[in-house]
């Protein structure tokens, strides 16, 4: 599987995932803020014609506010990020 890199594109503003804990991923957005999302896959697909390969993606624009979330500040995010990872914990 193609794991999500640690470095994506939302709107057009790179992405910088800082941490990740299993699925639940910290991204740093430089100016334009911090991202916190629950990492998103699929087993393979076809897609206009061409077949994906199994991997792993930030969630949709769709998905924006149930699975993603924005942050100007870092602090905030961490609390959301913390929030998440620690509902993973048994």
């Amino acid at each position: 599987m193609k794991t999500l890199k640690s470095y994506h594109t939302r709107g057009g503003y790179p992405f910088n995932v800082i941490e990740r804990q299993g699925d639940i991923a910290l991204a740093d957005g430089g100016s334009v803020g911090y991202e916190v999302f629950e990492v998103q896959s699929h087993d393979g697909r076809e897609i206009g014609g061409n077949w994906c390969e199994p991997a792993e993606y930030p969630p949709s624009n769709e998905q924006w506010g149930t699975k993603g979330w924005s942050f100007k500040h870092e602090a905030s995010a961490r609390r959301k990020f913390d929030e998440l990872t620690n509902d993973l914990q048994p």
